[in-house]
Formats: structure tokens, C-alpha cells, sequence
């Protein structure tokens, strides 16, 4: 259950099969990730897997942008 993780890490990427991890957070101190520079018109694709302390890993769902011109 990902509400119990103590520890999060962010994939971001251009293509939805090949995102890389760009941040671990490793505790509640922040939540904010600065991302890659971003191209105009381009879609992105992101999302935050929930890590337990035993080693299980929650994925979490994959959203998207479009950066606009």
C-alpha cells in the first residue's frame, strides 16, 4: 500500500515505454522535483513509484503534459 512507502521516486520521460528515474525522495521534507529542460510542443511523461521499506515497490500511474510554443 503506497500511503505506507517511505520512499518515492519520480520517472520522467519523452517516450511513455522509456522513462528514467530523476529524483528518489526519501522522506516528507519535499515533494518537489525540478524536471529536465523542457522543449516547446513537446509531451512528457511522468509518474512517482511508493517504495517500502522491505523493498516492494508500488507503481504508480503514468500522467502527461504538453509544454506549450
Amino acid at each position: 500500500e503506497a500511503y505506507r512507502c517511505t520512499r518515492h521516486s519520480v520517472w520522467f520521460g519523452e517516450m511513455l515505454d522509456s522513462l528514467k528515474p530523476i529524483a528518489e525522495l526519501k522522506d516528507d521534507a519535499t515533494n518537489i522535483v525540478n524536471p529536465p529542460p523542457l522543449k516547446p510542443g513537446s509531451t512528457y511523461y511522468w509518474r512517482v513509484d511508493a517504495m517500502g521499506s522491505d523493498g516492494s515497490v508500488v507503481t504508480g500511474p503514468v500522467w502527461a503534459f504538453t509544454v506549450g510554443n
